[in-house]
């Protein structure tokens, strides 16, 4: 405390340096000595004879100084001088208190990772804290093997048979860790002690995105871009497979069958069921309950506070009543966290008791636009922003790109000439813009509105479609049709703004993402859980082909489209139909560097078909953690104050 402070500033004598550094001079541990001593006359008269003190190897302190232990008539001798400077000091600290950013304040410590096993990326895999806050988990170095670093010092420990981990959890008790490890076809889910030994299988997983260890012992990962979970038994009895609301980087809430939410196509904080794939909710701000509270990598505690990390890279808690769900004052906590690009995830860890550890890093949502062909590149003028969606006109003159906002989402029109841009629309939520076929129209939506407008921006956007509950549209074709994702259905569909009262028409279940061919006759998309792509006849015959290796297609031909991978590999694929059944062909395109995720999927094509994808930074890997103890109870402080 404060008071604590000013009685050692008071009445203890400063130890002497060489009692912390050996190596340190005679001279220079005399001047310092010199320089803390109580009474001002007994210090430096200048800041040059301290300095001319520090440069003379002759230089020795006479006197008491800190040779002599603090006597009562030294304390006594401290003149009025130094108890105003220590009514100074306890009026600043009570200050710094009561700053709405706590960061200052904050003791912590730092624990850097072996230069073998550095964390190649803060955000993902991620890592996980001891529930006492001995250790974090993490997995590091070439292998991606799992290492345990020690926050009580200064080991490290690697654990063997755990290399190429993607994601990893930390037992309730803290005694063992659960990981899923990369496969070829499919991934495993294991569990080994923290000591070490034999892993143990317990399940197998595809497109795996997120690990829990609940409080109730099972393990929980979710799959198919957080359409899906799977509850495992850690002793390895039988799994548990449940459909879900999209959710995005969950975590448990204190009602069990609820998770929350928060990240990829919708960054703010809602909650889904476990018990009901239909049910879903919003948390909302208590001051403005029509907004939303925008941010990523949601943790709740207590079942009063919620911590989350804004879209700006700031540590962000306020108070929660989790039956309103509505959300108090928010304090920023802490700034300059490293946060993911699709999901959103941010580089902090929690313990049970209380203990944060954190990453500072990037925000890898930020990213140029860049064009590219597999032999040329070059950067759209268009900035470095939080793009989450675009697309190119027609003419490729022009960019319509949403991007994100710290409380919202703009639609811009950028000139690719010039770089200057215009906001067409702005609200919460928007997703991913589409040009008409002639390139006279731009149509934007929200989770439940399609909006149309002329893109020069002679009239306002009107609304088109209304009532779509999560009607995406992705592309439109010269009959006037819009092909897109109807989300609430999981199921590509096709709709005519013209018509009333609109209709979509279901093209593929389960599907999402879905492209037409130029020529109408095939449809390429993906399986709505994203473990799969296909590619089937128009009209429908009941067959459908899979397309090895590759998501988001997108047609070059009437014969041929464009897949990637989440690591920015592009290939082409050839469907030849003048054999039966038809034969689907891949062969790799080109690989870009530093390429990032974004909410429709990562990329586009020119009219001329070159690739438009978004290009982050580098990332370096993480070389030390931040701990702060007893975190928690500092932050309910901070909230608490700033409720009243």
């Amino acid at each position: 405390s404060a008071q604590q402070i000013i009685m050692k500033i008071i009445t203890e004598q400063p130890q002497p340096v060489t009692q912390l550094r050996k190596s340190v001079p005679a001279n220079v541990a005399a001047a310092v000595a010199k320089a803390l001593e109580k009474l001002p006359a007994d210090r430096f008269a200048s800041a040059k004879a301290f300095a001319d003190a520090l440069a003379n190897p002759s230089f020795a302190q006479s006197g008491t100084g800190a040779e002599t232990s603090s006597t009562p008539r030294a304390t006594r001798g401290i003149n009025r001088g130094l108890v105003a400077t220590c009514a100074l000091l306890a009026t600043a600290l009570a200050w710094q208190g009561t700053r709405s950013s706590t960061e200052a304040a904050l003791r912590s410590y730092d624990v850097t990772l072996p230069d073998s096993a550095l964390l190649m990326r803060s955000v993902s895999p991620g890592f996980a804290v001891a529930p006492n806050g001995d250790f974090v988990l993490y997995a590091g170095g070439d292998s991606s093997a799992l290492w345990i670093r020690s926050l009580r010092d200064e080991s490290a420990r690697r654990l063997p048979g755990t290399d190429k981990t993607i994601l990893a959890a930390i037992s309730p008790d803290g005694k063992q860790v659960a990981f899923v490890r990369r496969g070829v076809a499919e991934n495993t889910v294991e569990v080994m002690a923290v000591a070490g030994g034999s892993a143990t299988v317990i399940g197998r997983s595809r497109a795996s995105n997120s690990l829990q260890w609940l409080a109730s012992g099972r393990i929980l990962l979710t799959e198919g871009d957080g359409l899906r979970t799977q509850s495992f038994d850690p002793a390895g009895g039988p799994s548990i497979d449940v459909r879900i609301k999209y959710c995005i980087d969950p975590s448990p809430m204190p009602d069990r069958e609820l998770l929350l939410c928060g990240g990829g196509g919708d960054m703010y904080a809602k909650w889904s069921s476990l018990a009901d794939s239909t049910a879903q909710g919003l948390f909302r701000p208590l001051d403005r309950p029509a907004s939303r509270v925008f941010g990523s990598t949601f943790r709740t505690i207590d079942g009063r506070y919620l911590v989350w990390l804004s879209t700006g890279g700031d540590l962000m808690a306020a108070t929660v009543d989790m039956k309103t769900k509505r959300v108090g004052r928010p304090v920023r906590m802490l700034t300059g966290l490293a946060r993911g690009s699709y999901t959103g995830a941010g580089s902090y860890a929690l313990s049970a008791n209380g203990t944060l550890v954190y990453a500072t890093g990037g925000n890898e949502a930020v990213g140029h636009l860049v064009r590219a062909d597999g032999r040329t590149m070059d950067t759209l003028r268009a900035g470095r922003e939080a793009f989450l969606q675009y697309a190119i006109s027609p003419d490729a003159r022009r960019l319509a790109a949403v991007v994100q906002r710290l409380d919202g989402q703009e639609l811009r029109l950028y000139d690719l000439q010039s770089g200057e841009h215009t906001v067409w629309l702005a609200r919460p939520i928007l997703r991913q813009p589409v040009w008409s076929a002639r390139g006279d129209q731009l149509i934007g939506s929200t989770p439940d509105t399609v909006f149309i407008g002329p893109p020069d921006g002679t009239t306002p956007p009107q609304v088109a479609l209304a009532g779509t509950n999560y009607f995406e549209p992705f592309a439109s074709r010269a009959d006037g049709r819009l092909i897109g994702t109807f989300w609430t259905g999981n199921a590509v569909v096709a709709t005519t703004l013209e018509r009333q009262p609109p209709s979509l028409d279901t093209l593929a279940s389960f599907a999402a993402m879905g492209r037409l061919s130029p020529d109408g006759r095939w449809l390429a998309y993906n399986a709505a859980d994203f473990r799969s792509t296909w590619v089937e006849p128009l009209p429908r015959t009941g067959q459908r082909f899979a397309v090895p290796n590759g998501d988001y297609p997108q047609w070059l031909s009437s014969s041929e489209f464009v897949t990637s991978t989440n690591a920015g590999r592009f290939a082409r694929i050839t469907v030849d139909a003048s054999v039966q059944p038809p034969r689907i062909t891949r062969r790799s395109w080109f690989d870009v560097p530093r390429f990032v995720l974004i909410g429709a999927g990562g990329f586009v094509l020119t009219p001329d078909g070159n690739v438009v994808y978004k290009q982050g930074g580098e990332i370096a890997p993480v070389r030390f953690f931040r701990v702060i103890p007893h975190w928690v109870a500092q932050m309910k402080q901070a909230v608490d104050e700033a409720a009243r």
